[in-house]
């Protein structure tokens, strides 16, 4: 009887895996795989974002990167309505923030405007108290306009752009 369950087991995982989809999966937090054992969830293993990288024109934030441990990259930008593909600004200049074993518990987005940018500034706060500001070089700070946190040991991997606003982490 055991082993007519084991074989059921078996059929019910592939067809789960051959129908949900890998998005769906990775919402759930759950990665299926056939073994022999009490349990088929195997946790996923978390992201370690490693450094967030930054393009900024003279007032605003154009584009923003982040590196991960195991080489992915993120990229986030406002999209433009031509097509989605970056454009090229003069003046642009590179920021780099490296973590080196923090890690992002907060981030903040100044005023966003019509300028299909991601603002005129973006601010990360990290577990250990540092503040990384991502700002134009010609840009005196206003107040931040939109704030995401996250509860005890979790940290932000990614964002939800949506026209250039910050909408989720």
């Amino acid at each position: 009887q055991a082993e007519a369950m084991g074989c059921a087991r078996s059929s019910l995982l592939k067809i789960v895996a051959r129908y949900t989809s890998h998005f769906v999966k990775a919402s759930l937090g759950i990665q299926l795989v056939e073994e022999k054992g009490p349990s088929a969830e195997v946790p996923p293993r978390r992201p370690v974002l490693t450094r967030i990288s930054a393009m900024v024109g003279p007032l605003k934030v154009e584009q923003l990167e982040f590196h991960f441990k195991d080489g992915l990259r993120k990229v986030f930008s406002a999209r433009v309505l031509l097509g989605d593909a970056p454009r090229e600004s003069s003046g642009a200049k590179e920021i780099t923030f490296n973590l080196q074993g923090d890690y992002i518990v907060a981030v903040e987005q100044g005023a966003v405007g019509h300028s299909s940018s991601l603002g005129v500034q973006v601010i990360f706060f990290t577990a250990k108290g540092e503040t990384l500001t991502i700002a134009g070089h010609k840009h005196h700070a206003p107040p931040s306009r939109v704030r995401f946190e996250v509860e005890n040991a979790e940290q932000i991997v990614g964002l939800e752009v949506e026209f250039g606003r910050i909408v989720g982490i």
